[in-house]
């Protein structure tokens, strides 16, 4: 990559002096910034015109991709091409021409220093603005190490439910959507920080859990470490997250609670009493103790699922 274009594609270390005189110098067109219509799947990007000194006509220039087709939401991809777009039009109306040799004294040898843009690290080199002739030298990074965020925890978990909607039951994967948001309310309220996938740790899944098991009961805490493992077990599979830490958090041992249990005389007598107040509760009833039916299954019947000429009970998906 030149020099010229890779001066534009690093971000600087202030990113709120936004530009909001945008008059241009007659050698050169504002820059612009091509979205394909907000279509993900082509490649976005910054582009001008600068005049040719040898013909004095304006010409289209190189597209500036820099980085920003590697990500993959509308959102981002703004936010880095906007700050391409800044840095192009600082050069431009520094004086920089892309026509220039790049030896020509505008750049020159900076020296390295660390800077933080927007929750990353940069490594670059700069220089302080040096000249005897009282002429601004550009300051402009040669290297940088960007750190990729990568995928936001929200898109993320929507990727997953997406993935397994033709791999199981749309009831599963409801029940996948709703443990899933419980635990994304539960970070956002007591990690308010976290916003990726990668910023996920083994101590922040065992504080929600623990508090599950504290509110509720360790069958529920294990419900969701299973629902929470397939979520973190898929992202790895796709290469979001380097590890599932929910493989090393252990299943709490549940005992169950034992039904109580009626005499026959009280089971009479119970029967009896919804005979008379309440016969839909009894069928209810009936088809839990009659079918061996869960009750889950019960409130999922309906009509069609009951043949009544070959006497038998189709359970709903």
């Amino acid at each position: 990559m030149s020099i010229f274009q890779l001066a534009i594609t690093i971000e600087h270390e202030s990113e709120h002096d936004l530009e909001h005189d945008l008059s241009t110098k007659p050698n050169f067109s504002v820059p612009k910034i091509y979205t394909a219509k907000g279509d993900l799947s082509k490649r976005w990007y910054v582009y001008f015109s600068f005049r040719n000194p040898k013909t004095n006509k304006l010409e289209r220039m190189k597209n500036i991709y820099g980085k920003a087709n590697n990500y993959k939401t509308k959102a981002d991809r703004l936010t880095i091409l906007t700050s391409y777009r800044k840095n192009l039009l600082k050069l431009l109306r520094a004086g920089y021409s892309p026509f220039e040799n790049k030896s020509a004294g505008k750049i020159h040898e900076p020296n390295l220093k660390q800077v933080r843009v927007d929750n990353k690290v940069e490594k670059i080199k700069t220089e302080h603005k040096k000249s005897n002739n009282n002429k601004a030298n550009i300051e402009l990074p040669t290297q940088s190490e960007t750190k990729d965020l990568g995928m936001p925890l929200k898109d993320a978990f929507d990727y997953v439910l997406k993935l397994k909607k033709n791999q199981v039951k749309a009831r599963t994967v409801q029940d996948y959507r709703l443990k899933g948001q419980a635990f994304l309310k539960w970070l956002s309220e007591n990690y308010p920080n976290i916003k990726y996938s990668h910023q996920l740790t083994k101590k922040m899944l065992l504080d929600f859990l623990n508090e599950i098991v504290i509110n509720t009961s360790p069958r529920n805490r294990n419900n969701f470490r299973l629902t929470l493992g397939i979520f973190l077990q898929t992202l790895e599979e796709n290469e979001i997250i380097k590890f599932n830490f929910i493989k090393t958090i252990k299943v709490l041992k549940s005992v169950p609670n034992r039904n109580k249990t009626f005499s026959l005389e009280v089971e009479k007598s119970i029967f009896k009493h919804l005979t008379e107040e309440d016969p839909i509760l009894l069928l209810y009833i009936k088809f839990v103790a009659h079918n061996f039916l869960r009750p889950i299954e019960v409130s999922r019947l309906r009509i069609k699922d009951v043949d009544l000429r070959k006497q038998n009970t189709y359970l709903p998906c």
